[in-house]
């Protein structure tokens, strides 16, 4: 069985229009959304073996927030460029690339990319707002027998529904 958790990065600001659209900081909603949703990941006993961000500013910071969270260590999240303005098929190339010896994974990433995937994934149309979560298992032990419709979601939480 593999497990794959899909994170929207948390909140960004937009205070300052001098600053590129890749180098967005979180605003403070995301800041504090994201321990939230690694301190729920904490609670339901969803800790991944491996962490994919975007190299997206926001992505970033909020991935090493949940890791913070997790115990995950921070030199350890993987960061790609690719999954900044991806296409769901990027996201389901790093997916079936990645190493079997994680039996689950977190990918920090944006819209509409996850939102995609997740249909793509498990047939289910769910509506990824800033740092929502959604659990999918596949009944696979190899990342590559990942495909369409393989998965099954098993949870989607937001930020909203936990306070």
């Amino acid at each position: 069985m593999k497990t794959l958790y899909l994170l929207r990065h948390a909140k960004s600001s937009w205070d300052d229009p001098s600053i590129s659209d890749f180098e967005r900081p979180l605003n403070i909603r995301g800041k504090s959304d994201a321990p939230l949703m690694g301190k729920e990941m904490v609670k339901r006993k969803w800790i991944p073996d491996f962490m994919l961000t975007s190299s997206a500013k926001r992505a970033s910071s909020t991935a090493k927030k949940i890791a913070d969270e997790l115990d995950f260590p921070r030199k350890e999240i993987e960061e790609s460029d690719t999954l900044y303005e991806a296409h769901y098929s990027a996201y389901l190339n790093l997916i079936v690339g990645t190493k079997n010896k994680y039996e689950s994974m977190l990918i920090v990433g944006h819209n509409p990319g996850i939102s995609r995937l997740t249909y793509y994934l498990t047939g289910e149309n769910v509506d990824f707002s800033t740092c929502t979560l959604a659990k999918i298992e596949f009944d696979t032990e190899d990342w590559q027998e990942i495909s369409f419709d393989s998965g099954k979601l098993k949870e989607f939480i937001s930020p909203r529904s936990l306070y």
